[in-house]
């Protein structure tokens, strides 16, 4: 089942990452991309903090692509309510 557009949570400058959710069925599922993962999208110009929203915006469908595909490798019984996107997730916009 496709996952719906949530809510962009914001940057975790300490953890070098943006925060967003999707929802599945009315759950909200956590997903924390890496910066890396967003500049390598961005065709591997790094940003600086007071960028990471635009990026963020920017990116967001790629970003919720992946983030579909991450969320459909699990089993229906495994699912964290958490995933970390990384830069080698991009792998999956390839498919």
């Amino acid at each position: 089942m496709p996952l719906l557009k949530g809510e962009y949570l914001g940057i975790r400058f300490g953890r070098r990452v943006c925060v967003f959710t999707m929802r599945n069925v009315g759950e909200p599922v956590t997903f924390v991309a890496s910066w890396e993962l967003m500049d390598d999208l961005a065709g591997g110009v790094a940003k600086k903090n007071d960028q990471r929203d635009a990026q963020f915006v920017r990116l967001r469908p790629q970003l919720e692509e992946i983030a579909q595909r991450r969320y459909n490798q699990f089993p229906d019984d495994q699912r964290p309510q958490e995933i970390i996107l990384t830069a080698q997730d991009r792998r999956l916009l390839l498919r």
